[in-house]
């Protein structure tokens, strides 16, 4: 799920922050180890947040399917929202209808 950076904080704690590689940051669980969020810097104004870390994760309907080339071959998405192969359009975080 994709949230504008300057609305998002963490209610509590502080997590472990990693950089994965070049201009991408990663936040976990420092107890857990639980993926947390994702962040680009030549994307500063988006942060990703993991689905799973969610109190209410039935409250977000999602609106795509991204980085479908990297699915597993048994993986069938079976509904009619845009599939993007790779990530999300740069210049258009809301996808257009499929």
């Amino acid at each position: 799920m994709v949230f504008p950076a300057r609305t998002f904080v963490f209610e509590s704690g502080t997590p472990r922050r990693f950089a994965s590689s070049a201009n991408v940051i990663r936040t976990f669980c420092g107890s857990c180890g639980s993926p947390l969020t994702y962040q680009n810097t030549t994307e500063p104004d988006t942060i990703d947040i993991m689905t799973i870390s969610l109190d209410d994760p039935e409250a977000y309907r999602p609106l795509a399917h991204v980085w479908v080339s990297e699915k597993v071959g048994w993986d069938v998405i079976g509904d009619d929202l845009p599939q993007y192969q790779k990530g999300r359009p740069v210049d258009d975080q809301t996808p257009p209808s499929s």
